[in-house]
């Protein structure tokens, strides 16, 4: 009897070794999957502070475009302004013209 309790307390043990190398088996498991999601965290915000610089140039780069959206509209308008001033000036340059050619008849 003692016999077969002494099998049977090398069995347990046997069985708790066992379960303690699992458990420890387990852990490491546990702690590469932590390590990579720390990792994985690491490139998440990397990548956002890459997307959030990207828009930051973009916003730049559209409030320049519309900037100079604005100043060539303005130019427009000032091309606009002259050419009618020309034509106003011809026109009276002409006027002015055929007047000294009657007064030279």
């Amino acid at each position: 009897e003692l016999e077969a309790t002494q099998e049977e307390l090398a069995a347990v043990q046997l069985s708790e070794e066992r379960k303690a190398e699992e458990l420890r088996g387990l852990r490491g498991a546990v702690q590469a999957a932590a390590s990579e999601a720390d990792r994985a965290r690491e490139e998440l915000a990397k990548r956002r502070g890459e997307l959030e610089n990207a828009k930051e140039e973009l916003e730049r780069r559209d409030a320049e475009r519309g900037e100079a959206a604005r100043v060539m509209a303005g130019k427009d308008r000032e091309v606009q302004t002259l050419k009618a001033r020309v034509g106003e000036l011809s026109g009276a340059a002409k006027v002015a013209e055929e007047k000294e050619q009657e007064q030279d008849r």
